[in-house]
């Protein structure tokens, strides 16, 4: 879809006056003249993609929406209906103290007009007036947003956990002490400890709050590195009840306890530092050696991952997801 362009057309002084005398009978003798004082007004409306508060080429335009222009104290002057690049033509405006808006059933309960955008402004005779009004979602702190029934489009912000990668489109957001995973992000490049700003749709995954991802967009590149929650092994798998859900944690000296390849899902470690066992999932691509992992020999010198939740039958059990093979490192008991 083409971006919104500014409104480029105008109507000369001279076009507008014939305009307002068309219509009009010639005037007799000792008649006077009345001629109704009008302008032109031209606007883009669009909608605030990339959550910056203000029309620029992040954003999509808007067609068949209705712009009304108001009269500050009430009442509507005119409307026009946008075009396919949001577009909107008002031709013999009255002039006057004017206001552009959007209907509310338009913009239901969950999109709303930027004021700063939408400002009064004076139409005077033969003038022509560019407007470019900002339709946006609302801005939600990751707290707020795990709280939000499922379905409510908005944006959040917050430190990557995680990079997006070219297949992986799951990133890993941290706001304060709050966390939460966006899934099937469409667009855009992150790495860790970059700040960024995600346009989403709240859902549940697995039980837990969670954003169907559109768009995440970076506000700030190479951030300091996201440090990581210890927790004991048994903290890890019950994730505080799911509040940890897409946390980044690590957990230490944790004896390996079991090792699974599941081939194509990956490589399994099941360790237990003597608070209970919490699995450990390597990515198939990670390429680790199962046959190299002895059980009830090696340990867990260090295990830095995200927490993610899986299911074994109908129970949600947590999973600690390393995010490259030197977020682990393994010794040897006796070694």
């Amino acid at each position: 879809m083409r971006p919104a362009r500014p409104f480029h057309r105008i109507l000369a002084p001279a076009a507008a006056l014939a305009l307002a005398l068309a219509g009009c009978e010639q005037p007799g003798e000792g008649d006077v003249l009345s001629i109704e004082a009008v302008g032109a007004v031209g606007a883009v409306l669009v909608l605030d993609a990339n959550g910056t508060g203000r029309a620029d080429q992040g954003d999509l335009p808007l067609a068949g929406w209705t712009v009304n222009l108001d009269q500050p104290a009430g009442g509507t002057v005119a409307s026009a209906v946008t075009d396919e690049e949001g577009a909107a033509v008002f031709l013999e405006v009255p002039v006057g103290r004017l206001v552009p808006s959007v209907p509310a059933n338009a913009l239901g309960d969950t999109l709303s007009l930027i004021p700063a955008t939408a400002l009064p402004f004076t139409l005077g005779a033969s003038q022509t007036a560019s407007l470019a009004p900002v339709v946006t979602l609302p801005t939600y702190s990751v707290g707020q947003a795990r709280e939000l029934p499922a379905g409510k489009p908005l944006f959040t912000e917050g430190i990557a956990l995680n990079g997006l990668g070219t297949t992986d489109r799951v990133l890993h957001l941290k706001a304060g002490d709050r966390y939460i995973r966006v899934l099937s992000v469409d667009e855009g490049s992150v790495a860790v400890g970059d700040s960024v700003r995600v346009a989403g749709r709240t859902a549940v995954d697995q039980g837990v709050p969670v954003l169907d991802g559109q768009a995440v967009f970076r506000l700030r590149a190479g951030g300091p590195q996201p440090v990581p929650l210890q927790l004991s092994t048994g903290e890890a798998a019950g994730a505080r009840g799911g509040e940890l859900d897409a946390a980044l944690v690590f957990v230490t000296g944790a004896e390996i306890k079991e090792v699974v390849d599941q081939g194509e899902e990956g490589v399994l470690l099941v360790a237990d530092d003597g608070n209970g066992p919490v699995t450990i999932r390597f990515r198939s691509s990670f390429q680790v050696d199962p046959e190299a992992i002895e059980p009830d020999t090696d340990f867990l010198a260090v295990a830095v991952g995200l927490l993610v939740p899986g299911r074994l039958g109908t129970e949600v059990v947590w999973e600690i997801r390393p995010r490259t093979t030197s977020d682990v490192l393994i010794g040897r008991l006796g070694g």
